[in-house]
């Protein structure tokens, strides 16, 4: 039933709720995993990225996301061994991440999404989170929100 998952992670307890979830599902249905962590440029820049941001922050900002792809791929692979993962980290430069994650679903053929979230302000966003909320409203694939435990 699904062949290719995608989970988007930042490295929070959310996004690793997420990936156990996605490790069921690649056990269950043979599907490989993507993992995919946005460094989202404007939410790190914020009101400091007038002039543009250093060189060294940028890196820094898409090491963090390696690292958090690679450690979701560990646990992934620790529970499903077998299982095809890939990571990915990408630069969301004028999009947003909820943007990205389309484009990513579009992309490579992904049959379901598996997301943490967060609950922040407002309250759609309360319930679901922005990204969340975000990738609900654009991507035409089912969106599995893990609950928090």
């Amino acid at each position: 039933m699904y062949d290719t998952v995608l989970v988007p992670t930042d490295g929070s307890e959310h996004a690793e709720r997420a990936g156990a979830h996605a490790a069921f599902l690649a056990r269950a249905f043979d599907a490989s995993i993507h993992l995919l962590n946005v460094v989202d440029l404007q939410a790190a820049g914020g009101a400091f990225d007038a002039g543009g941001l250093e060189q060294s922050f940028l890196e820094r900002l898409e090491s963090e996301g390696e690292a958090a792809a690679e450690r979701a791929a560990a646990a992934v692979q620790e529970d499903v061994p077998d299982a095809a993962v890939e990571t990915v980290v990408e630069r969301a430069r004028t999009e947003s991440a909820a943007e990205l994650i389309r484009e990513h679903v579009a992309d490579h053929g992904i049959d379901l999404v598996v997301m943490g979230s967060r609950g922040r302000s407002t309250v759609k966003q309360k319930l679901l989170g922005s990204v969340a909320a975000g990738v609900l409203q654009t991507v035409d694939v089912p969106v599995l929100v893990a609950p928090e435990a």
